[in-house]
């Protein structure tokens, strides 16, 4: 790792090897991984030992310095990740290190979410035009092809805003479309995205590490 992954490379690995590979191609050694207030957050298992630093509420602090728990979660599992809870020392005369939140998570972070949702709807796509009513495929259903086109125009556009680069402003409001792009993608799976067995768990995962490198509430600390 001998530096950061630019962001349109970080897409396409997600888009090709789904969430963890996203994940570990937007890792950067040179950044605290963001966690939650509470300290917890998901993170492929292999980056553990080389993580240098954790963020935790804006707050920057040594991985030498920090207990890592990790927490039941067959949900992560499922996705070949980890969920953990960062503990700093409780005595520590060294305090935490200087330094904010990382600059680069965000938009490392909505890379990999964009690469994550074309490799959702283009399964999505594929399962719904296998599906015949009334002699077509829903494919050709018009609320059908109204969710796919809102799904590709996010997705389109914050790829454009990946090529040009993404300011840690930018990528929060890019967040928010590719939150309406998830839910979008969740109605056209309908019932099946609750089943721990349909690839659309992973959006599940996605909200809990939202909230974490661009928050929007806690809904990690549940």
């Amino acid at each position: 790792m001998s530096g950061p992954v630019p962001l349109t490379a970080v897409a396409a690995v997600a888009r090709r090897d789904g969430l963890a590979a996203g994940l570990t191609a937007a890792f950067d050694l040179r950044e605290p991984v963001a966690c939650s207030r509470q300290g917890r957050t998901l993170v492929p298992p292999g980056l553990l030992p080389v993580v240098g630093s954790w963020s935790i509420g804006g707050v920057t602090y040594p991985a030498a310095r920090c207990r890592v728990e990790i927490e039941p979660s067959a949900l992560a599992r499922l996705e070949q990740l980890v969920r953990i809870r960062v503990i700093p020392a409780t005595v520590d005369p060294a305090g935490p290190s200087s330094g904010g939140p990382p600059a680069r998570g965000p938009a490392a972070l909505a890379a990999v979410r964009a690469g994550l949702d074309r490799r959702l709807l283009g399964g999505a796509i594929d399962t719904l035009a296998r599906r015949v009513s009334d002699g077509a495929p829903l494919t050709d259903r018009q609320l059908v092809r109204a969710e796919i086109a809102e799904i590709a125009v996010v997705l389109e556009t914050v790829e454009s805003a990946l090529s040009a680069g993404m300011t840690p402003a930018q990528a929060s409001l890019w967040h928010d479309e590719l939150d309406r792009a998830d839910q979008a993608l969740a109605r056209l799976v309908g019932g099946a995205g609750y089943l721990d067995d349909h690839p659309v768990r992973a959006l599940r995962l996605v909200a809990l590490l939202r909230d974490v490198a661009a928050p929007a509430g806690e809904r990690l600390a549940a």
